[in-house]
């Protein structure tokens, strides 16, 4: 019989877990969701649908019970959970171009402690240092075009004073690409790859810490 009622409230567990609808967060600038208990750490889980990707957010107890705060839609891929219990997150809102076209890519912020998300700026691809001061995005599409851009600027964000320094402003050599950097744990840099197809030939090093 007990066997039978902790096997029932499993299935249930499961139920009210995947049961939990899509949340779409395009377009909206704060959101609640709900904080972790004491006992619980916070994780993610990317999952692919047919829109992209899907982002939980999810708590999980000492004891290895899971609990999803919310289940983000259109997840980008691009994501970084900081020191400072700040998980950085963008979304892909080109799924909305025929129902609201001047809908970009954006980014967001999970403050795990106050359980709030927050739109940060628009962007889809970024990288975060690892206290969270610092954010190297790139501009989306429309900012570009805007702006009479003859490339995608990369701009350094600092979290803090809110101060946007552009870091790229202009075409590689040969028109390579520049890749989405990587923050270097170990030096507190950001690294750009600048190439073409799998083959680099240039990397550009951005201390956040020290650029004027």
């Amino acid at each position: 019989m007990k066997k039978n009622i902790i096997i029932l409230f499993s299935f249930f567990m499961f139920v009210i877990l995947n049961s939990q609808e899509l949340v779409d967060i395009g377009g909206k600038q704060t959101l609640n969701i709900g904080t972790i208990n004491k006992n619980e750490k916070f994780f993610y889980k990317q999952k692919g649908t047919k829109e992209g990707f899907e982002l939980d957010l999810v708590a999980r107890a000492n004891n290895g019970n899971e609990r999803i705060l919310a289940k983000i839609a259109h997840f980008s891929g691009y994501q970084k959970l900081c020191d400072n219990e700040y998980f950085y997150f963008s979304i892909d809102n080109h799924y909305h171009r025929k129902t609201n076209p001047d809908l970009v890519a954006e980014l967001f912020v999970f403050d795990i402690r106050k359980g709030v998300i927050q739109k940060v700026l628009d962007s889809l691809a970024f990288a975060a240092s690892d206290d969270g001061l610092f954010i190297c995005y790139c501009e989306v599409n429309q900012q570009m075009l805007k702006e009479n851009h003859e490339t995608l600027f990369w701009y350094l964000f600092n979290t803090k004073t809110k101060e946007n320094k552009v870091v790229i402003d202009k075409k590689q050599k040969n028109n390579w690409d520049i890749f989405p950097p990587i923050y270097d744990s170990k030096s507190k840099k950001f690294v750009f790859e600048i190439g073409y197809d799998t083959v680099v030939t240039d990397r550009l090093v951005i201390d956040p810490y020290r650029i004027e």
